[in-house]
């Protein structure tokens, strides 16, 4: 019973593979793609790439969902019962995925798999057995997520709509304005890498932060002294040329919000 289960639960892990491609790695790349960045096969490699070294770099997602939902005292109780629970969570995971990716809806894998845990646990345990304390943080982050990516979202284009594409000439004040981009995304995935990466590499609060100030101080500088020395080189009628062309678009005004 215990080998049939493992066969199983191998041929499900590929498909779920496959669902996870359907769905996380389109969700994280479609705009990407969609904004003509790259390629649709650019992102199957990237995304093939990628998501196979962050599954290297720290599980600590993958205990949560294994070992975090359900109470350890539980689990060694009666191993066999929960190995059968993971198998299940794992194949009505990709059921729901499969059946998502079918209909074009955007879901999360990771939600799918917590809510799978929930609702078998419910079923095989008592209440006193799942991790309340753990639920309630996940649950809590499907919350704070949505509202933290708008909040970042709608700062960054607020900032590109007022400092690039409302100005007279967008395509210079895009290159002047690249360096700090540059800097705010790899000083972020920086600190990501110091307080989540691979468990060689991470720091403490404070020494991220300082690691990241000095990522983004350097980028800053590079990226600025490379522009400036491209500019100078191709001159700023190639530059504009160069630059895909972007229309200045007029700036919010009261009159046309009275009329």
């Amino acid at each position: 019973m215990t080998q049939t289960i493992l066969y199983l639960s191998g041929c499900t892990g590929f498909l779920m593979a496959w669902a996870i491609g359907a769905q996380d790695v389109s969700n994280a790349l479609g705009t990407c793609v969609g904004s003509k960045a790259i390629t649709i096969t650019q992102a199957i490699i990237i995304g093939g790439v990628f998501e196979f070294l962050g599954s290297l770099m720290g599980g600590d997602v993958a205990h949560t969902i294994s070992k975090g939902l359900v109470r350890t005292s539980a689990i060694q109780s009666n191993v066999e019962l929960y190995v059968m629970l993971m198998f299940c969570t794992l194949t009505g995971t990709f059921c729901w995925l499969a059946f998502a990716t079918y209909f074009s809806l955007p879901v999360s894998t990771t939600h799918s798999l917590v809510g799978s845990i929930l609702g078998l646990g419910l079923v095989v345990y008592p209440s006193g057995d799942l991790n309340t304390t753990t639920l309630g943080t996940i649950m809590a982050s499907w919350i704070s997520s949505p509202l933290m990516g708008f909040t970042i979202s709608y700062s960054i284009f607020y900032v590109i709509y007022h400092k690039v594409l409302t100005r007279p000439q967008p395509a210079k004040q895009a290159l002047r304005i690249l360096p700090y981009m540059y800097a705010f995304t790899l000083g972020i995935l920086t600190l990501f890498l110091c307080l989540a990466g691979p468990r060689s590499l991470r720091t403490s609060l404070r020494k991220g932060i300082a690691i990241c100030l000095i990522v983004c101080v350097i980028v800053t500088i590079s990226t600025h002294l490379r522009l400036t020395r491209r500019m100078g080189e191709r001159g700023s009628s190639s530059i504009s040329s160069s630059c895909c062309i972007i229309n200045p678009l007029p700036p919010p005004s009261s009159s046309s919000s009275s009329s």
